[in-house]
């Protein structure tokens, strides 16, 4: 059995269509930032080496360096360690009978939030900017006439085939092939 039906609570009868996840290009450009902080204490270090060598000729100084250095990289694994579980586990998931939004809000904290098809009123897709409009990646807004009003599938792949799929689903809920 699927670990989807599990995680999510799902009925037998319902098939799972679609599982969206952010698009790669988000999270390469939070790991693109994370290359470049780890520039910081080599860049720092060669400053000091250039400007005041005496602080690293210093035992005490440059034991206290590597100290701060490696708490600094520490802290940088860490983040991308949090990036990345932020990331995978943002999903979106649409069965044959419901749309699931499952945000990870922090390491310990997961909220899900279902919604039938039925109560489905709109589905608008949106690509803006050339990084999404070149790599094809965009929100998909759906407004509900639930409590929770609108779903936001932020940054994921073909928002446009998604939006048309999902109102597939929508209208064969509406009217069903008999």
């Amino acid at each position: 059995m699927n670990p989807l039906y599990k995680l999510l609570h799902l009925n037998l009868t319902e098939r799972v269509i679609l599982v969206l996840r952010r698009h790669w290009f988000v999270f390469f450009k939070k790991v693109l930032v994370f290359l470049i902080w780890n520039l910081a204490p080599v860049i720092i270090y060669a400053i000091l080496n250039n400007f005041y060598p005496e602080i690293i000729v210093s035992e005490n100084s440059m034991a206290l360096l590597l100290l701060l250095g490696s708490g600094f990289y520490l802290f940088l694994w860490l983040t991308l360690f949090y990036t990345f579980t932020d990331y995978y586990l943002d999903m979106w998931v649409v069965t044959n009978q419901e749309i699931i939004d499952v945000k990870q809000k922090g390491l310990f904290h997961r909220v899900v939030v279902k919604q039938p098809l039925s109560r489905i009123q709109d589905v608008e897709a949106k690509s803006q900017g050339f990084s999404q409009t070149f790599l094809n990646y965009g929100e998909v807004k759906i407004q509900t006439a639930g409590a929770e009003g609108k779903f936001v599938f932020e940054e994921i792949p073909n928002p446009y085939k998604i939006a048309d799929k999902i109102n597939d689903l929508v209208k064969k809920q509406i009217y069903p092939v008999k």
